[in-house]
């Protein structure tokens, strides 16, 4: 009888491991088994961290940084800053300085950092927020990690940081995370920021090289170094961790702030980012005659905001996503104006409006009275001084 129950154990055991085989498949290949970043079955391999240098942002940082602690252990950290000061007589600068902390010290890669071949400049570390800012949070996340410090100047060719990214990828062949020091928008009150942030997150996601370097941010050849970078390494989807405000941290969304995008590059499929934005200008000098203008002779009816969007996006030049006054010509050419930064939605508009004043952005009682008259002709009630007082919402229909 032992004998009649062979193949029927031998044709179960067959079975048991195609279903074994199968289930394998599933887990190396898909995100079946992955329930949070902390309960992940299968960890995802991350080449890139972007945090803020900005202290302000140090819990939001801080945050980011545990919810990769179990997903990655490097032995080097290739921390990359922008060069606040232009110091240094190099475009991209490192040191091999052991940097002191209160209860540890975090010494360099020097191999890497002779690999890599870039100019020594150890003075040129000394006063480097970028840098230093972020190496007490790292050393606390990564204790037994090497640090291989790099400064960029914002003037630094993309041909530069192209030889730059290369000589990384082989620099970092495991072990490795790349931490991109970038503060995002500058000088512009928490909605204007916010719109700004949208094309800067969209350069991220989409891992669009040629976005990077029109993004309002600190450092646009980090940003640059960073998707290039990643896509290098496969790690093709932008994970999101935050996106905030010093404006909204501190309570105070009317003053110049600065704004934060904190985030990791992962090996998975790509999220795109289908986000449009927005800047024009409107001469209030003929404030009677309700029409933006390029500061040339085209003009197009503020009410219509579908024609001003699609004008927006037909032709750069008239429209531009650019830190506020230090964008296209035409803003300068409005001594009293405003500036309307959009966001181009599925079913409206969010425009968001700047009023200025022989060049500086009006703030206080004086805007609002300005937002008012635009709310007013476009058939909208007045506001009260409120966290988004300058923002507008318009449907299409």
């Amino acid at each position: 009888m032992k004998h009649e129950f062979e193949p029927v154990r031998t044709i179960l055991s067959i079975a048991g491991s195609i279903l074994i085989l199968v289930l394998s498949f599933f887990v190396f290949k898909t995100n079946l088994f992955v329930t949070s970043p902390h309960e992940s079955f299968l960890i995802k391999p991350i080449s890139a961290i972007v945090l803020p240098h900005h202290d302000l942002a140090a819990a939001q940082r801080d945050d980011t940084l545990r919810q990769i602690t179990d997903r990655i252990s490097p032995k080097i950290i290739i921390l990359v800053s922008p060069n606040h000061f232009d110091a240094g007589s190099y475009n991209i600068l490192t040191t091999n300085r052991t940097f002191r902390l209160t209860n540890s010290l975090f010494e360099p890669d020097n191999d890497k950092i002779s690999e890599l071949n870039l100019p020594l400049d150890d003075t040129a570390f000394d006063r480097e927020h970028g840098i230093l800012n972020q190496l007490a949070p790292l050393k606390n996340t990564f204790s037994d990690a090497k640090i291989v410090p790099i400064m960029i100047k914002q003037d630094t060719p993309a041909a530069q940081i192209d030889t730059l990214v290369n000589d990384l990828n082989e620099v970092c062949k495991a072990d490795c995370l790349l931490v991109s020091s970038i503060d995002f928008s500058h000088y512009q009150s928490t909605s204007v920021a916010s719109i700004h942030d949208l094309l800067s997150i969209k350069a991220l996601a989409n891992l669009d090289k040629n976005l990077a370097w029109q993004a309002e941010i600190d450092s646009n050849p980090s940003l640059y170094l960073t998707i290039e970078f990643s896509k290098l390494k496969n790690a093709n989807n932008f994970h999101l961790a935050y996106n905030t405000n010093s404006g909204l941290l501190e309570h105070a969304p009317d003053s110049e702030s600065t704004s934060y995008v904190l985030g990791w590059f992962e090996a998975a499929e790509r999220k795109l980012v289908e986000t449009q934005t927005f800047t024009a200008g409107f001469n209030l000098k003929q404030f009677n005659d309700p029409r933006l203008t390029t500061g040339t002779d085209s003009k197009i009816d503020l009410n219509n905001t579908h024609d001003m969007a699609i004008k927006c996006l037909d032709e750069p030049d008239y429209c531009s996503l650019n830190r506020i006054l230090w964008g296209p010509a035409f803003y300068r050419d409005i001594l009293n104006g405003l500036v309307v930064v959009g966001e181009i939605q599925a079913d409206g508009y969010k425009l968001v409006l700047v009023p200025t004043n022989n060049g500086l952005a009006v703030r206080g009682d004086e805007k609002l009275a300005v937002i008012n008259r635009v709310r007013e002709r476009l058939g909208q009630n007045p506001t009260q001084i409120g966290d988004e007082y300058d923002t507008i919402e318009i449907s299409k229909q």
